[in-house]
């Protein structure tokens, strides 16, 4: 795949589609870990490569561990922007917060009491948290989560992890992806 690279707040790489709409492809890395590999590209044009994870449209990029899995585009310049983010404003939302490799399909289930342990070790290791919510229909809407200051969650919400729970956030889009800003209060 190719795109722009971000590494924070979790590491993104933003690829344009046929239509010319931005496209966010979570990256992670083998096990329970979220890729650090990426700071080094961030900013930049570059090629990935790796095993895809995929649930409702939903994907992500699981880093194979070769030295080549990251490769920076030579011929673009060396800092290249990925797209802007939109406010949307405040919304308080129910929903889950659960761990974004497991459930778009490292793991079955990938969601709930039983997967409370495994989604805390996977955020804690730099995994994306992700916050999912279900129309009367059942139809998923997903949210990266983020704290108000643009990085990681606050440890603080790590034992809500998997349980049902209302947030209080500010809701952001950033290249096909919808964005929670969380406090943990």
């Amino acid at each position: 795949l190719h795109g722009v690279l971000v590494a924070a707040p979790y590491p993104i790489l933003f690829m344009q589609d046929s239509n010319g709409e931005s496209q966010a492809i979570l990256l992670v890395e083998s096990g329970k870990h979220g890729s650090q590999r990426v700071t080094a590209f961030s900013g930049r044009a570059a090629t990935v490569s790796g095993w895809p994870l995929r649930r409702d449209g939903r994907r992500m990029l699981e880093l194979e561990p070769s030295d080549t899995a990251i490769v920076a585009d030579a011929d673009t310049p060396s800092r290249a922007l990925p797209p802007a983010i939109k406010s949307v404003g405040p919304v308080t939302l129910r929903g889950e917060i659960v761990d974004a490799k497991c459930f778009l399909g490292a793991m079955k289930p990938g969601e709930g009491k039983t997967h409370k342990e495994c989604a805390t070790l996977c955020i804690r290791g730099g995994i994306p948290p992700m916050f999912v919510t279900r129309d009367a229909k059942g139809a998923a809407t997903y949210y990266l989560l983020q704290d108000v200051g643009g990085g990681p969650i606050d440890p603080a919400i790590f034992p809500f992890i998997a349980d049902p729970v209302e947030i209080n956030a500010d809701l952001s889009t950033w290249g096909g992806l919808n964005v929670l800003e969380v406090r943990p209060e």
